[in-house]
């Protein structure tokens, strides 16, 4: 893997294949984000983990269901901290890239063989700068005909909380693959999304 930064404040880790970026992101990820409640936020096992997802979804399937992933600082230092010791050599890998690190900041993690550069820059730019999270924030209030892509997006393992977030990313880069892969009706307004990204994707010189 290779680490290199977007901006003063966002970070990207790039791993070769897919496996390796979801063994080092599973537990940081689920531990900021996850719709249960006795995961996030909240020290556990992988094993518990993999108890409940295979409940959920039927089967094991985290290491091939995910491409990329984002992580506001703040939600790794419980792993720095040594709350989920022990680390897997995946996760110890990714924490000791940032384990002396001083500041906030944010990490984006994919592999070589998805783009999902492009989705997760968003989510990094929602939290990081205040300018474009008021631009998206307002532009998908404004949205209509949302039920769709709420629902798909429910479906797709996201908590209700993040819902705002995760619409305006996908809405900015994504909305050809949701229609086509999963028949979402894309919201009325949802044009505006993409050319709020576009306005600043230019102004941090990130192409797509």
């Amino acid at each position: 893997m290779k680490i290199t930064k977007v901006s003063e404040e966002i970070l990207h880790v790039l791993y070769q294949e897919q496996e390796a970026l979801t063994r080092a992101f599973c537990r940081i990820q689920e531990s900021f984000e996850s719709p249960n409640p006795d995961f996030k936020g909240q020290p556990f096992t992988l094993g518990q983990y993999r108890v409940w997802y295979t409940e959920v979804y039927g089967a094991w399937t985290y290491y091939t269901d995910w491409n990329g992933f984002n992580i506001p600082s703040d939600s790794l230092k419980p792993f720095v901290e040594g709350l989920f010791d022990p680390l897997t050599p995946e996760e110890k890998e990714l924490v000791d890239l940032v384990r002396y690190r001083n500041g906030d900041y944010y990490l984006i993690g994919t592999h070589e063989d998805d783009d999902a550069f492009p989705h997760e820059i968003c989510h990094a730019l929602y939290c990081v700068n205040q300018p474009y999270r008021e631009d998206m924030t307002e532009a998908v209030e404004n949205l209509t005909n949302t039920e769709s892509l709420e629902k798909q997006l429910l479906e797709m393992g996201y908590g209700e909380d993040s819902l705002t977030d995760e619409m305006h990313a996908y809405l900015a880069v994504d909305a050809k693959h949701m229609v086509d892969k999963y028949s979402v009706v894309l919201p009325t307004g949802y044009r505006k999304i993409i050319e709020i990204r576009q306005k600043y994707f230019r102004e941090l010189g990130v192409e797509i």
